[in-house]
This record gives C-alpha cells, sequence and structure tokens, in this order.
C-alpha cells in the first residue's frame, strides 16, 4: 500500500524528532546517573547509543536517499524492461522467419511432389508411346516380311510351276514320239478337222 508523499515526509520527521528526544534525554539523564553508577549503566548506555545512531543513520538514509534509489531502480527496471521487450520482438521476429521458412519448405515440397508426379506420368506417357510405336513398327515390319515371304513364295510356286511343265514338256517331248504312231497322227488330225467344223 502506497503511502502519500506529505504523509511520508511526516512520519520521517517524527521520528527524526522522536529519535532527537530520546537521544537528548539519555544525555541529560547520563550526568545523574553518572554519579550513582558509573560502571553499571555505562555499558547499557553505550548499546543504546549505538542503536540510535544506527537508527538515525539509517533514517537518514530512508529519508534522504530513497528518491535516488527508486529512481535508480525505477532506471534499472526501464532500461532491463526495455532489452527484455528487444529481446522478446526479436524472438518473435525470428519465430515469424522460422514459420515463413517453414511455409516456404513446405510449398516448396507439395511443388516438389507435384513435379514429381507430372515428371512420373510425363515418363509413363512417353513410355507409353515408345512401346506403342515400337509396336506399330514392329507389325509394319512383320507385314513387310510377310509380304517378301508371300512375294518370296510366289516367285518360287510359279517358278516351280514353271519347271514342272518345262520337265513335263521335256518328257513328254521325249515319251510321245515313241508312244504315238503314223495313225495316231492321222486319227488326231481328222478329229481336229471334225471339232472345226462344228465350231464352224
Amino acid at each position: 500500500m502506497k503511502t502519500a508523499p506529505g504523509r511520508s515526509r511526516r512520519m520521517a520527521l517524527l521520528v527524526i524528532v522522536v529519535v532527537g528526544a530520546v537521544a537528548l534525554t539519555a544525555s541529560w539523564v547520563a550526568p545523574v546517573q553518572a554519579a550513582e553508577e558509573a560502571a553499571s549503566w555505562r555499558a547499557t548506555y553505550d548499546l543504546v547509543m549505538r542503536w540510535l545512531n544506527f537508527a538515525i543513520l539509517v533514517g537518514v538514509i530512508v529519508y534522504f536517499g530513497r528518491r535516488p534509489v527508486a529512481n535508480l531502480l525505477a532506471g534499472q527496471v526501464e532500461r532491463h524492461a526495455s532489452r527484455i521487450r528487444l529481446l522478446e520482438q526479436q524472438r518473435d521476429d525470428a519465430l515469424q522467419r522460422l514459420a515463413e521458412a517453414k511455409r516456404i519448405y513446405a510449398q516448396g515440397q507439395a511443388r516438389f511432389g507435384d513435379l514429381h508426379e507430372r515428371i512420373v506420368a510425363m515418363g509413363e506417357q512417353q513410355r507409353e508411346e515408345l512401346i506403342a510405336d515400337a509396336r506399330q513398327q514392329a507389325e509394319l515390319k512383320i507385314a513387310g516380311a510377310r509380304r517378301r515371304i508371300d512375294s518370296a513364295l510366289r516367285d518360287a510356286r510359279a517358278r516351280l510351276r514353271d519347271e514342272m511343265v518345262d520337265l513335263a514338256v521335256e518328257k513328254a517331248l521325249q515319251r510321245l514320239p515313241t508312244l504315238v504312231t503314223t495313225g495316231d497322227n492321222e486319227t488326231f488330225s481328222v478329229n481336229f478337222i471334225d471339232a472345226i467344223d462344228r465350231v464352224g
């Protein structure tokens, strides 16, 4: 609980007056008692005076030193509070930069994932296109080879047929003169002329 400045001054002044009165009373009482009991009360008097001097000193220090000490402490508090605010601001800025870096990293990871998926999809598409193109080329080559084989087979059959005809004619020419007589020739000639007459 704070006291008003005027009240605290009054209290300090009252303390000083009381202490002064006690000191003054002690100084008046001292000569009277000194005659009676000089040895027994001196130790007690010295102890009381030491404590009184200490209380006066503390009162004077508190009265006159309170404001400068309070100002010094207030300055220290303000300086430390300012330093704490600066450090908190720096911490908040660092946390904000860290959050921004994490956000950028997450965006980069997402973009990397999208890019990776697109590259994989493009690679799959190109692979499928290459496979389809290779199949088409293979089918074209197979079809060309079949055409060449068919053509070679037709040519071989034609050559074989021609050779067979040539061999048959040659065999027939070799055997025919021995098998056909002149009478057979006249019969073939007559039959041929009759067939022409019938057609004509």
